[in-house]
């Protein structure tokens, strides 16, 4: 039985016959799914791309219509896989990144000293620092960011903070990255505070 069509009509009721589609095209998925990491230059894993050629097969198999050639449909549907398997990849990969701490911050500091939160001296040096760097960054600040910035620490949400400064809540997102930016240079650049 090669003809892909009789295979096709057969497959709606037996999973065997699907069994059987799949082995004559697993070769195709493996081979494209190669192929689009080679192209593409990604660090992904070839088994995500497998998983998700053999997911799209399946589909193909239960959501033909004779409309084109079932080899058409299917190389369609696996380029189709294929690219949404590398945009959630490298959307989930640079979300990671993004939001990843450096082992320089002192965010990873505060992490790293937990075990020694319970020491006096340390904590008194924590929030000297702290207090300076908080001095650093209020006097890099717009009166406007300065106002938000206090508000934002004593856990107001924009909205409540749009209220309280009488301004759209975009107007305080916008001034929040703002803040957030400057903060993020002033941190990097350890020399300022």
């Amino acid at each position: 039985m090669d003809n892909d069509y009789e295979l096709l009509y057969l497959a709606k009721d037996d999973d065997q016959v699907k069994d059987l589609i799949y082995q004559k095209y697993k070769n195709l998925i493996y081979y494209k799914a190669r192929k689009y990491l080679q192209r593409n230059n990604t660090n992904n894993e070839l088994e995500d791309y497998i998983s998700e050629g053999t997911i799209a097969l399946y589909e193909t198999i239960d959501n033909y219509r004779d409309t084109i050639p079932y080899n058409i449909y299917l190389n369609r549907c696996l380029e189709n896989a294929l690219k949404n398997v590398f945009r959630k990849n490298n959307t989930k990969k640079s979300r990671v990144l993004s939001e990843a701490t450096s082992l320089n911050s002192t965010d990873y500091l505060n992490i790293s000293s937990y075990d020694k939160k319970y020491d006096p001296e340390l904590q008194v040096f924590e929030e000297y620092n702290y207090n300076k760097l908080k001095k650093t960054i209020i006097s890099k600040l717009t009166w406007q960011e300065e106002l938000v910035f206090k508000l934002k620490e004593q856990n107001y949400k924009p909205k409540e903070i749009s209220e309280i400064i009488d301004n759209n809540q975009r107007t305080v997102y916008n001034i929040i990255n703002r803040i957030r930016k400057k903060v993020s240079s002033i941190v990097s650049n350890k020399n300022n505070y």
